[in-house]
């Protein structure tokens, strides 16, 4: 799999290229400029290296016109296929956000110029005014860093970009993963790079990483002061909120240690400030910036041991604790001053402390008697849709935060997820309705809402599996990754001790876990979408699995049965399944596509690209400048929700 580019500057998206080579095919994307002229010099980026090819022929009107790429002695033949996406569709839309938590906010950094930037789940904002914010990028990022360059971006853990005023520059692929942290030199023009297996420097002029220190694991922050770089590291699997604290001298290439099992550090203003526990109480150390000769501070009495944050602005100290405690001094002590909703940051703007949290975005000046909720409502945190085909409501999930139902033009909260230190954050997946009540699948299990929220877990229920539930014929059944179950006089019977963790090797099917990333009822069937197997078939209430032809071994990432046929997207394409035998593979360049719906009898898809409607052979995009890209749909009542991760859109249909 690639990506061609002509140059840096064309144009996207207008042609998909099928390459037929040996032993098996493999799908690129072309990106062309208007016109496409020839012989014109392109390359393709792979893993690991660039291939310079040029194209040797020019006809492509039709759709199963040839084009030879020549590379030295090397012919590959290629089929092109036109996807009629520049045709697109403006429809009513209307943006659906009211009554949503404002995203968690895990940075909050003011540049030199006065703009306040912060760092969310799903991108990153800045504020002229600390009020009014703009998205600046969309995406998963881990950390950024203000340079005089531009931002550097850490993207999904493993990716670094470039943003200025020219836009995005990814830069190479780094040579290593998981990192968290960032911090630029301005001195020495380099950025450093913490990650899982060390740290790591890049010079933007030579663009080369320099592994500098590999002994260090779980780096999570970064500090340069005047002589030494200050290392923040979670390297306590049993005790994630306790962290090391180094000290890495750049110019001779030597790492100390400062203090270990400490919960907080603050460094700045010429000082650096710990705070550690002693048996239930807390200690705040401080010494002069440097060097390791500490004084106390102060002693907070019966602290919880899950303090987060430390900071020190106006010679005043002040810290939190994860169950939204807010801490400051005076003097030589300290007291309790407010709780705020899941703080996960502390920072300064305009010379006044502020503080962002898991719901309410920023709290500004919370020290005051009248402490200030500014929300972010341009970004939100991704918002996915819950498997519910054959109920009406409207609900979505917030990863970490909750499940919110969207009744009467705004949005109401009905499960709220408890945050548990060194946990992965809680995500829902389904709902049924069982015995006219409400029932929700996480992948920490299944609780009963109607009323007063409880757990009913599968038994031997290891609280890491993805819960997928469904109504068949006035039962209720739980498709987990542990086994499918059916809900009787309020207990859980196992179906089946192989079922749904099957394979098939040698045409025989075989247990072996699996991950499910969507499940789909039709007919009496069950098709259960996986990360790996395929689609597995269940039928007789689960009792008897098959594998659908066709999708054996491939991860799935969205299907639905249409009068059209069954629409699978999966990582080798599209495909289309008549009567379950015919598979036609579908040309298509919308990009990866996660969530295919039907209404109406038109099939519409979403992608990393938007929203398109499959007419006639053809994609036609749907309300281009808006849906830019889409990561859940929801069908209900002649209408398709549409969520692009920051914003739930509602669509008026019928469309032509």
């Amino acid at each position: 799999m690639g990506i061609f580019v002509l140059k840096e500057y064309f144009t996207p998206v207008q042609y998909h290229i099928q390459v037929n080579t040996s032993p098996q095919g493999a799908e690129v994307l072309l990106l062309n400029r208007e016109p496409l002229k020839t012989p014109c010099d392109f390359y393709i980026k792979t893993s690991d290296k660039v291939v310079n090819f040029v194209i040797q022929k020019d006809s492509y009107e039709t759709l199963e016109e040839s084009i030879l790429l020549e590379k030295k002695d090397t012919i590959l033949n290629y089929k092109l296929n036109e996807v009629r996406s520049e045709e697109t569709v403006s429809m009513p839309m209307v943006p659906i956000n009211k009554g949503l938590p404002s995203p968690a906010v895990y940075k909050i950094e003011e540049s030199q110029d006065g703009a306040l930037y912060l760092l969310l789940e799903n991108g990153i904002v800045f504020s002229q005014n600390g009020k009014d914010f703009t998205v600046l990028y969309r995406g998963s990022p881990s950390d950024f860093t203000i340079t005089p360059n531009g931002i550097f971006i850490v993207e999904g853990n493993s990716k670094l970009i470039l943003l200025n005023s020219k836009g995005q520059n990814k830069i190479a692929p780094m040579p290593f993963s998981l990192a968290r942290a960032l911090y630029y030199s301005e001195k020495n023009n380099t950025l450093f790079i913490g990650c899982q297996s060390g740290l790591y420097s890049y010079n933007p002029e030579s663009r080369q990483f320099i592994q500098l220190y590999k002994n260090i694991v779980g780096i999570t922050k970064l500090y340069l002061s005047s002589k030494y770089l200050y290392i923040f590291a979670n390297e306590y699997t049993n005790t994630p909120y306790l962290i090391n604290l180094y000290r890495y001298d750049i110019e001779t290439n030597k790492l100390s240690t400062v203090k270990r099992k400490i919960d907080a550090a603050f460094i700045g203003r010429n000082k650096l400030f710990i705070a550690m526990h002693r048996g239930n109480d807390v200690e705040i150390l401080s010494s002069v910036e440097d060097t390791n000769r500490f004084a106390s501070v102060g002693m907070i009495m019966d602290i919880p041991p899950d303090l987060n944050h430390l900071y020190v602005l106006n010679d005043k100290i002040y810290f939190s604790t994860f169950d939204g405690g807010l801490y400051a001094n005076e003097g030589n002590d300290f007291k309790k001053i407010g709780t705020f909703a899941h703080i996960v940051s502390m920072g300064e703007y305009n010379n006044k402390l502020i503080v962002g949290t898991i719901r309410n975005g920023l709290i500004e000046d919370p020290i005051s008697g009248n402490p200030q909720a500014i929300p972010i409502d341009v970004l939100t945190p991704p918002l996915y849709f819950l498997h519910s085909p054959d109920i009406p409501d409207i609900l979505v999930s917030e990863r970490g935060e909750g499940v919110y139902q969207y009744n009467e033009g705004k949005w109401i909260n009905v499960l709220s997820f408890k945050k548990d230190i060194g946990r992965p954050l809680e995500q829902a997946f389904s709902e049924a309705t069982f015995q006219g009540e409400k029932f929700i699948g996480t992948d920490r299990g299944v609780y009963i809402i109607s009323n007063n929220v409880s757990n009913v877990n599968p038994p031997n229920y290891s609280g890491l599996s993805r819960n997928f539930l469904q109504n068949i014929s006035n039962s209720l059944y739980d498709f987990s990754e542990s086994g499918i179950y059916y809900f009787d006089n309020n207990v859980w019977e196992r179906v089946d001790s192989n079922i749904p963790a099957v394979t098939v090797r040698d045409g025989t099917v075989i247990g072996e876990e699996i991950k499910i990333r969507n499940i789909i009822f039709h007919n009496n069937i069950i098709y259960v979408l996986t990360e790996s197997n395929g689609i597995i078939i269940y039928s007789d209430g689960g009792k008897t699995a098959s594998i659908l032809k066709g999708t054996e071994g491939k991860f799935i990432s969205a299907m639905c049965i249409s009068p059209q046929g069954t629409f699978v997207a999966s990582e080798n394409g599209l495909y289309l399944i008549e009567d379950n035998q015919t598979i036609t593979s579908l040309p298509c360049a919308i990009g990866y596509i996660t969530s295919i719906v039907c209404n109406n009898n038109s099939v519409y898809f979403g992608s990393s690209n938007g929203l398109f409607q499959f007419k006639s052979g053809a994609f036609y995009q749907i309300n281009k400048e808006d849906l830019h890209a889409v990561i859940s749909m929801k069908v209900a009542n002649n209408n398709i929700f549409v969520s692009t991760g920051d914003c739930v859109y509602k669509l008026n249909f019928p469309i032509h």
